[in-house]
């Protein structure tokens, strides 16, 4: 019994499991934040260009706000 114990403690094979699972939280997390900050960029380009555009009758294009 005491040996059974000791050998779960012991065992290393789920800390690989472990590692991947958080390596694979980290990247979500960095790739949800770039995901963010780029659609705020794209909506700049848009709200850009749309103020570009707007010698075009009133009303015909309005910029949206981020």
């Amino acid at each position: 019994m005491i040996g059974n114990l000791k050998a779960f403690f012991l065992d290393e094979d789920g800390a690989a499991a472990t590692e991947y699972a958080m390596l694979a939280a980290l990247i979500a997390l960095v790739v949800a934040i770039g995901a963010g900050n780029m659609g705020r960029d794209i909506c700049a380009v848009f709200n850009g260009l749309a103020v570009a555009l707007s010698s075009l009758p009133a009303g015909a294009i309005a910029p949206i706000p981020c």
